[in-house]
């Protein structure tokens, strides 16, 4: 998803509220950031929830307003 936007993959679903980009830093074991990426139309709620999965697997979390 690095090269495809999260509003372009979302655009193409029923849900695009519903999608978030999630980029776990490599390696995942031992690196402790998640970027969460919200598309146009990605909901509260998803970021939200998105953020309490990381964070309930031990990732501290930085937020992406825009999608390039």
């Amino acid at each position: 998803t690095s090269a495809i936007p999260i509003t372009k993959i979302a655009a193409v679903t029923s849900r695009p509220e519903r999608v978030v980009g999630t980029h776990f830093f490599s390696p995942v074991p031992m690196m402790a950031l998640c970027e969460l990426v919200r598309g146009y139309k990605t909901s509260d709620e998803t970021l939200a929830r998105a953020r309490e999965f990381a964070e309930s697997v031990g990732k501290t979390c930085i937020v992406v307003n825009r999608d390039v």
